[in-house]
């Protein structure tokens, strides 16, 4: 599953939070080898299943001790990634270890993520998102499809059945210009502990409505009358935009910006499928490894 390098990056890694534990309480797991299989190794899961390019933006929500942002930015050098968290004593502690290791493609982010949602230098900037052990998927919705780039991907890290909260997400993930693509289901090694990871595709810009003020997500997630009037929203700033007349935008970017956010250029295609969903397969170009199909391979 690891090279050389790799594992011995990921041992160090280990090393460093079990430290950094005993300050500002991470986790609760003590038992190192335990802690690398349902930890380290969970989070790595993603690798299994995605190809991240050289030059794409990843951002961990709610990264905690760095899990996952800090294992896929060992295994992944050239790729940039933002840890962000709003617990200082949590961000502080990934500082740390990221000088440690000297990750040099890693920034640590102390904030909310519903105020980085409407900030221009983050606002649907990032090729992927991913969040683990944070919140409800309907919650986790509305802090990350705000920061990705349509033509991107947001992976939520769940448990051995997340049917409930993908059932309770079809408004948010409407709202919030989504598409939910797959949930791929596997068994950690050494073990029977059943895992979880859900994709959904950002095909629409996010309108300016959303993120809501902080703490409203958790409050109260996306409704039925408010998802129907983004779409809405949506609808009449694309046909804006395809009449040219250049007038307000409703997803927060400046005008004529076809992406939002703060890089400019035309939306970037998506960067893969999931094996069996629809449209063209771009897994050449930074999307779902060959081979993935079914249950996550374990290698």
């Amino acid at each position: 599953m690891f090279s050389d390098t790799q594992k011995q990056a990921l041992e160090r890694f280990v090393d460093l939070f079990f430290k950094e534990n005993e300050i500002a309480n991470l986790s609760g797991c003590r038992d190192r080898k335990t802690f690398w299989r349902k930890h380290v190794v969970d989070a790595a899961m993603l690798d299994q299943l995605v190809r991240l390019h050289p030059g794409q933006k990843v951002v961990d929500i709610g990264t905690g001790g760095g899990l996952p942002g800090l294992v896929l930015a060992i295994l992944h050098p050239k790729v940039s990634f933002v840890l962000v968290d709003s617990h200082r004593k949590k961000t502080d502690a990934c500082e740390r270890m990221r000088a440690e290791l000297g990750l040099a493609n890693v920034t640590v982010v102390r904030g909310r993520a519903e105020k980085l949602g409407r900030d221009p230098a983050y606002r649907e900037t990032f090729d992927w998102a991913v969040s683990r052990a944070v919140s409800a998927l309907p919650v986790l919705l509305e802090y990350a499809l705000p920061l990705v780039i349509p033509g991107g991907w947001f992976v939520s890290y769940k448990g051995p059945d997340p049917a409930d909260e993908v059932a309770a997400s079809r408004w948010p993930i409407k709202a919030l210009g989504g598409r939910l693509d797959a949930t791929r289901s596997f068994t950690l090694p050494e073990g029977d502990d059943q895992r979880s990871l859900v994709f959904v595709e950002k095909i629409g810009r996010t309108t300016k409505a959303f993120p809501r003020k902080c703490g409203a997500a958790r409050k109260s997630p996306i409704s039925e009358k408010e998802a129907q009037k983004a779409i809405d929203d949506r609808m009449r700033d694309l046909y804006a935009e395809k009449k040219g007349n250049g007038g307000p935008r409703r997803d927060g970017g400046p005008k004529g910006n076809s992406r939002g956010g703060g890089r400019g250029g035309s939306a970037r295609p998506p960067r893969g499928r999931p094996p069996g969903g629809g449209g063209q397969d771009r897994r050449d170009r930074g999307g779902f490894r060959r081979g993935s199909s079914g249950s996550a391979p374990v290698r």
